[in-house]
């Protein structure tokens, strides 16, 4: 029995592990909405959480696994 990954370590990132566990991962959800906003392309705060979005999606991308064992591996020495 068991599984064999379909890449090396090296070229899979954080985002990619989340959402095999997860809906697909989006912080900019209204949560104050109850139907469709007519005001979604004016909020500003859509607007700054959009950035957030992308700079941490960005980071998490850049998270292999590899880098993950790597760091628990020195912690450990």
């Amino acid at each position: 029995g068991g599984f064999a990954l379909a890449l090396p370590l090296e070229k899979i990132s954080l985002v990619d592990v989340m959402q095999i566990f997860q809906r697909p991962i989006r912080l900019n959800e209204c949560k104050f909405k109850k139907s469709d906003c007519p005001y979604i392309s004016n909020c500003l705060l859509k607007k700054e959480i959009d950035e957030i979005e992308k700079e941490v999606m960005v980071k998490l991308k850049a998270i292999t696994i590899a880098s993950i064992i790597k760091k628990e591996v020195n912690v450990d020495d």
